[in-house]
């Protein structure tokens, strides 16, 4: 995988527990692959567009390792992908709103979900200080498109 190329891009995708260099399997493994809802986002000629996963994080749906592929930055892809992926997380964990870290000088990811109703919020006392990162909460899905295709990860074959 070449979208982080460095071990600092990485680890701050990914969390502070993600090995580098890796492997495929150590990859899904410190994604925790098999254990947590994994979407991508492909172009309608299968090309990988982004990556998230969620999970039930203090009463929340807690959006994590959101990427976007370079070359598709900046066209409204992402927005629109973290929205339908809010819409799968809240049906399928029953949860009342939404929360996220981003790194601070990542100025079009915060504009990006601050667009999709994203507010700073103080982190939660139990959770694990990110350095330089923002937590962010949203109380409800503020909808945007939703003709993009969205592909479960987990089925989807690796490599």
């Amino acid at each position: 995988m070449n979208w982080f190329p460095r071990q600092e891009a990485c680890v701050q995708w990914g969390g502070p527990h993600m090995r580098y260099p890796f492997t495929e399997n150590t990859f899904l493994e410190d994604i925790h692959w098999k254990k947590m809802p994994s979407y991508s986002a492909v172009t309608s000629e299968g090309h990988l567009l982004g990556f998230g996963q969620f999970y039930e994080k203090h009463g929340r749906c807690h959006l994590a390792r959101l990427a976007l592929a370079r070359q598709y930055r900046g066209r409204g892809l992402g927005r629109e992908f973290i929205s339908l992926l809010m819409n799968i997380g809240e049906k399928q964990l029953k949860s009342c709103g939404f929360s996220l870290y981003v790194l601070l000088h990542n100025e079009s990811a915060v504009a990006c979900y601050e667009s999709l109703g994203f507010r700073p919020a103080a982190a939660p006392e139990t959770d694990t200080k990110l350095k330089d990162s923002i937590f962010m909460i949203a109380d409800s899905i503020e909808s945007y498109g939703q003709s993009g295709t969205m592909t479960d990860a987990s089925t989807a074959k690796t490599g």
